[in-house]
């Protein structure tokens, strides 16, 4: 999906757990042959170095993204380089994070929540790859202080004045996020937003504020399985009051209209369907199984005690 094929790239991922999304990039937008982060790589790792029992399955990422096959983009289409910002609030995922992304003009990760102003709260110390921790304004047991940063300030602070992918996961304070970023969307400096719905929030005139900055946004779909249902469907121009009710784990995807490279590309992911949905929790708890047994060197006790996990 590239916005300027053959240039440098800038990402943001807010929220960025275990680091799947940012592999995912990576690999798609570079090619397998020109990083060494990809998702299947990440898996192997994060399996090879932690032991931990809670959430084991899930270090294959939150929808098995360690044994996805790769995406092939087109040679004409690739980034000759990407750098990712990655913001993560969780302590034990910005140390995995650091770990894996062993090269800062690559990946910089920072351990900071963003919101709409610079500040400091308070975040669980949970274990690594646990997804729906959520800030604390006040401090809580097993809580660690946790410093706030705006994107605005952050960005500009970095100098980097365009941001090709933002892509937010903030576990229901995604439109803080947006707050804080209003200057950079408001002047049409993203080329691809996304950002989830998983709160309750007035989506009608966020997504009319949107179109009104320049971008044409979409929700992006996952069905269950025995379902089908189009990748993409049309919010901006199209809103139906029945689309206030679409929140969870659903997604906002935007694409702005001053890079016309994105709107054909957008057309044809809107005539997509997907068939029967995804695969069952238990075809998925398999490939994640024969994944491990395939590519991680064995350690005694890990991978048989880990097989009980439900």
């Amino acid at each position: 999906m590239a916005t300027r094929p053959g240039s440098e790239w800038i990402a943001v991922d807010v929220g960025a757990n275990k680091g799947y999304v940012i592999a995912g990039w990576l690999e798609t937008l570079l090619g397998q042959d020109r990083t060494p982060f990809t998702p299947h790589n990440l898996g192997v790792s994060i399996y090879t170095h932690n032991t931990v029992k809670e959430g084991y399955l899930n270090l294959c990422g939150g929808c098995t993204e360690c044994i996805d096959p790769p995406v092939h983009m087109p040679q004409t289409q690739r980034a000759s380089k990407v750098k990712v910002y990655a913001f993560e609030p969780s302590v034990a995922n910005f140390k995995w994070l650091s770990f894996f992304y062993n090269d800062s003009s690559v990946v910089n990760v920072t351990n900071a929540a963003v919101s709409h102003t610079p500040s400091m709260a308070y975040f669980p110390d949970g274990v690594l790859g646990k997804e729906t921790g959520k800030v604390s304004s006040v401090p809580l047991e097993g809580y660690v202080p946790v410093k706030i940063v705006s994107l605005d300030a952050f960005l500009a602070s970095a100098n980097i004045a365009y941001v090709d992918i933002l892509s937010t996961d903030a576990e229901g304070f995604d439109q803080e996020v947006a707050k804080g970023a209003r200057k950079l969307l408001e002047e049409g400096r993203v080329g691809v937003y996304q950002f989830e719905m998983y709160r309750a929030e007035d989506y009608k005139s966020i997504f009319e504020r949107l179109y009104r900055w320049g971008y044409v946004c979409y929700y992006f779909t996952e069905v269950r399985k025995g379902y089908s249902a189009p990748w993409l469907i049309r919010i901006s121009g199209c809103w139906q009051d029945y689309f206030q009710n679409l929140i969870g784990w659903v997604n906002g995807l935007c694409y702005n209209r001053r890079v016309p490279e994105l709107a054909p590309i957008f057309d044809r992911l809107s005539m997509k369907m997907h068939r029967n949905g995804g695969p069952s929790r238990a075809r998925a708890r398999r490939g994640v199984l024969a994944f491990v047994d395939r590519y991680v060197p064995k350690r005694e006790s890990t991978i048989e005690e880990n097989r009980e996990e439900k």
